[in-house]
């Protein structure tokens, strides 16, 4: 699908980033954000997501966000030092600088139907952001346009023109994402690889996916790739 090598430069801020992108034979463009020297592929982080939806609905779904700034305290990001990763220990540096901006951003990897998430900022209150390339390139691009004197809404305004690009160009080569969470198990499409009991008063069915390790992909509704999912066990 595509690569993103990010690797930490002592003399950069915050990270270095080199970015290959294709999906098959067909190059896909991508928004190329530069903090500190280096590069981070925010349209293709965000594309695969909203081209597995955009197969099933003519309208894209914007995930939950704020829509004005926020009048009270916002919660504490997490502290860099948690982590080993320099990347990860970049985005969450980042995070605490515009947590105001975070806050009226959504998240392109749709947490806050997996997590209950409300905007960009709860990603990096809790560890989510740390294994999620979404969410930290969705926070490197809301730092860098800021300090350039964008405004949430702005900012907000050229991740969802991203998305659509993205999509666009993905729709043309035939190609969509298998990214089934909540959906029902479907063999064809979908590689189970564990079994977990519904959450308490869920009325989720059994075999429902709820997470998906590994994307799978379709190009012209022929299976490239299996999805790799944790579905419900029966009750």
């Amino acid at each position: 699908m595509g690569a993103t090598f990010l690797k930490s430069n002592p003399r950069e801020t915050p990270c270095e980033t080199l970015t290959v992108c294709s999906v098959g034979l067909m190059s896909v463009p991508v928004l190329e954000i530069k903090v500190g020297g280096g590069t981070s592929a925010l349209g293709a982080a965000i594309a695969p997501r909203a081209a597995s939806r955009k197969a099933q609905t003519t309208e894209e779904v914007v995930p939950a966000f704020h829509n004005e700034s926020p009048k009270g305290q916002l919660p504490e990001t997490l502290s860099p030092s948690q982590f080993s990763d320099v990347v990860v220990q970049n985005a969450y540096t980042l995070a605490a600088r515009v947590k105001k901006v975070l806050y009226q951003q959504p998240c392109y990897c749709h947490c806050d139907r997996s997590q209950g998430h409300k905007s960009l900022l709860d990603c990096f209150a809790s560890t989510h952001g740390s294994g999620c390339g979404v969410c930290m390139r969705e926070a490197i691009y809301s730092y860098e346009q800021t300090k350039k004197g964008k405004t949430a809404a702005q900012i907000r305004e050229g991740i969802e023109l991203t998305l659509r690009q993205l999509t666009s160009a993905m729709e043309k080569g035939r190609i969509a994402v298998v990214n089934p969470v909540g959906e029902k198990f479907d063999p064809h499409r979908h590689q189970a690889i564990s079994m977990v009991p519904a959450s308490p008063g869920s009325a989720q069915e059994a075999n429902t996916v709820v997470s998906v390790l590994q994307k799978g992909y379709l190009i012209a509704d022929r299976i490239l790739r299996p999805a790799l999912v944790t579905v419900t066990a029966p009750k």
